[in-house]
């Protein structure tokens, strides 16, 4: 039975050789092209890495060589500079996403609230919605429209730090949940979140901040 198959295969083969070496050639194609793909995003997302280090030296100001920065705006001014290397030349890696996020950050430090909002917003728009990093886009994005004084766009952000389940920043959204509300001169809901973080973290720094903020707000 297995020479009977054997045979049957090679007689089809040798009776379908033009249809046979077109498809042994697609496969070895395919697969080639499949190799190639795998290096050039290897080779791609080191790339990447190397640019994507040097700026965060520049961000957390570690980087010695080159000259180092006079002051803070101007390392946040060259740790940019890189970052955006990372997004122009490498839109596609992973690294380019922290890169958008660590833009937002260097923007809000520089007062460019607007182009901060932007950063954040690219990073959003290119992860899934349970990235846990997206929390700290939304926190970023809650602080650049308070700055300009938009509290309700504010506020969408922060609650996004303390809905569902807890969060890593829920402690942090409490307070600045309660404090847009406080800026809008919703005092009821600002007292009713200040109280929410109290039950929710009792022993938190943030919930004795919230208890006097209470009793200023109830005089």
């Amino acid at each position: 039975e297995l020479i009977s198959t054997t045979s049957k295969v090679l007689n089809y083969a040798f009776e379908n050789k033009k249809k046979f070496l077109t498809l042994t050639v697609a496969i070895l194609v395919f697969a080639l092209l499949f190799v190639g793909w795998r290096f050039y995003v290897k080779k791609t997302e080191k790339e990447a890495s190397i640019l994507y280090y040097k700026a965060i030296q520049y961000y957390h100001s570690d980087n010695k060589s080159e000259g180092s920065a006079k002051d803070d705006k101007e390392r946040y001014n060259l740790a940019l500079k890189k970052f955006k290397d990372v997004i122009d030349r490498y839109p596609r890696t992973s690294i380019a996403l922290m890169a958008f996020l660590y833009s937002g950050h260097i923007y809000y430090e520089l007062d460019k609230f607007d182009k901060s909002i932007k950063s954040y917003q690219n990073f959003l728009k290119k992860t899934p919605p349970d990235n846990p990093l997206n929390v700290f886009a939304y926190d970023g994005l809650g602080y650049a429209f308070e700055a300009q004084k938009d509290y309700k766009n504010a506020l969408i952000y922060f609650r996004k730090l303390i809905d569902g389940d807890k969060k890593p920043l829920s402690k942090l959204g409490y307070f600045n949940v309660g404090r847009c509300y406080e800026e809008l001169g919703e005092k009821d809901k600002a007292i009713e979140t200040y109280q929410r973080l109290i039950t929710a973290y009792p022993n938190s720094g943030y919930a004795a901040l919230a208890k006097e903020r209470t009793n200023i707000l109830k005089r």
